[in-house]
């Protein structure tokens, strides 16, 4: 069981600051998020079906990028933080 948790804007999107799953990676994590969130989670993180790559994901301090969700590999108790993305002016 992972915990992930969830930044700014997108917390406030999904209504939660963080949830436990149960996930060996990323793209695992992925999945279960969608299952948990439905339409909030697609909203929230997807742009014409593809995953929003302005998002920033962070496993033990080291950001991890969408083409490695599948080989990156999550232990029991490890903490996933989503970031949304900033924009100023």
């Amino acid at each position: 069981m992972i915990t992930v948790r969830f930044y700014s804007l997108l917390r406030d999107k999904l209504g939660k600051k963080e949830v436990k799953v149960e996930a060996r990676n990323v793209a695992q994590a992925m999945d279960r998020l969608k299952e948990i969130f439905g339409s909030r989670w697609t909203d929230a993180l997807y742009k014409g079906g593809r995953m929003n790559e302005s998002y920033i994901f962070l496993i033990n301090g080291q950001r991890i990028f969408l083409n490695n969700f599948p080989e990156t590999r999550l232990d029991d108790e490890e903490m996933l933080h989503i970031f949304p993305p900033v924009a100023g002016g």
